[in-house]
């Protein structure tokens, strides 16, 4: 099934925030827009529990604002990208985020290849680690999760496993002080559905239209592949600029997959999407990201 995270509106927006198989911990992070009670509400398309962790916040009068980035990876333990070798089971690698003066940074982590069921929590290094998930997976897949993660000083987060697993990190934005960035929500709305077009080929990207009476410099997305037959990743990233050596999400044959990402906006106001496996692409918009001020 699905859940829709939204701002506590009389209808359910047709989008989703997270896509889910029977019998799987399923994991995914989205920025929310609240209603004017400060609240959120989460629709459910099948009976499942629910866990809902809150990362940060972000207001009119916050100290920090946003720098879109190309999507860069700094830490792949299976290649010592910013780290020596695959994590042990209960252990913790401290990945430097390349930015000294960020107060947070969004991320995309990627557990591939675990040898058991277990789950990955991203947090600040000088502070222990929290009770709480960043990306849940099964044994031998490769699952992400994308997060806003507070960073220690010194421009360290620390990512804990609970199980043998190796993981990425790719950075995706930073926020600081002198950022140009700030975020203006939206009510969820469906920009892409290629169920209607036909299915992206393998190795092929397709945009999407961001939508907005503003100059948008990036947008908060939720990607969704569907009805793929072979394994495969999906790439967001602004049209007109080089594909990332970076994923946004994994495709599992059979399953529905799907993860939130901050997108820097591209030629023609537009982003796109690349697949490395021919499937639909589904993209919904949570917000945002203007010029501050």
């Amino acid at each position: 099934g699905f859940l829709t995270v939204y701002p506590c509106t009389a209808s359910v927006p047709v989008t989703s925030s997270v896509n889910f198989a029977a019998g799987r911990d399923i994991a995914n992070s989205t920025i929310a827009t609240l209603d004017s009670h400060g609240d959120v509400c989460v629709y459910s398309s099948v009976e499942t529990h629910l866990i809902v962790d809150i990362t940060a916040w972000l207001s009119a009068t916050a100290d920090n604002a946003m720098t879109a980035v190309a999507p860069r990876r700094v830490a792949d333990t299976r290649s010592g990208v910013g780290t020596s070798g695959r994590l042990a089971a209960g252990t913790v690698l401290e990945v430097p985020v390349g930015d000294p003066l960020a107060s947070a940074v969004a991320i995309n982590v990627t557990a591939v290849g675990a040898d058991a069921a277990g789950f990955v929590t991203a947090y600040p290094c000088d502070t222990t680690p929290p009770d709480t998930s960043t990306v849940n997976f099964g044994p031998g897949e490769a699952r992400p999760n994308n997060a806003i993660v507070a960073v220690a000083p010194g421009g360290l987060i620390c990512v804990f496993s609970s199980t043998a697993a190796d993981v990425l990190v790719d950075v995706t934005g930073v926020f600081s002080p002198a950022a140009p960035l700030e975020y203006l929500p939206a009510v969820p709305q469906r920009l892409l559905d290629t169920r209607a077009t036909g299915v992206v080929g393998t190795g092929a990207q397709v945009p999407f239209d961001v939508p907005t009476g503003w100059t948008a410099s990036a947008v908060s997305v939720n990607v969704t592949a569907t009805g793929h037959t072979a394994d495969g990743y999906a790439t967001a990233f602004g049209c007109g600029t080089n594909i990332p050596d970076t994923s946004t999400l994994n495709q599992r044959v059979g399953e529905d997959n799907s993860n939130g990402a901050i997108v820097p906006v591209g030629a023609g106001s537009a982003g796109c999407v690349f697949t490395s496996s021919a499937t639909n692409v589904i993209v919904d918009l949570n917000g945002w990201w203007v010029p501050a001020g």
